[in-house]
């Protein structure tokens, strides 16, 4: 596809009708984590109960789109998942975590939703008890 080609797509919509709840978009919430969640989420990765492709398509099934790439600085990856249906309890908000490499950035953002926040909203656990960390958070 070349540059004049995909210009004239730009801005059109989407037949699954994400385009218009994405323009939605509210913002991040913050959900730092204490120190002691550094350990449990490097124990959970290393466990069989970490699984990463069940982890991304129960979130993509569930309304979210997952997103991993490098951290400017610092040598640090970033994941994010932002909510992207109007059934999903998060919708137009994005969550993110930090972590040494890509897998590790996966596990601290899946980390937050799927075990602080049980998979449900995360402006419940927006609150002083969660520290943040250099490096994973």
């Amino acid at each position: 596809m070349g540059a004049t080609e995909s210009n004239t797509k730009k801005g059109k919509p989407r037949k699954n009708g994400l385009r218009e709840v994405s323009g939605d978009w509210q913002g991040f919430v913050e959900i730092p984590l204490v120190e002691t969640a550094k350990q449990q989420v490097k124990d959970w990765l290393n466990s069989d109960e970490f699984d990463l492709v069940d982890l991304m398509e129960t979130a993509g099934a569930t309304g979210y789109k997952v997103s991993v790439g490098p951290q400017n600085r610092g040598g640090a990856f970033v994941a994010t998942l932002t909510g992207r249906t109007p059934e999903c309890v998060n919708c137009g908000y994005s969550l993110s975590a930090f972590g040494p490499d890509l897998v590790s950035a996966l596990a601290a953002v899946f980390f937050k939703h799927f075990l602080i926040c049980e998979g449900g909203a995360w402006a419940d656990k927006t609150n002083a008890e969660y520290e943040n960390l250099r490096l994973w958070g």
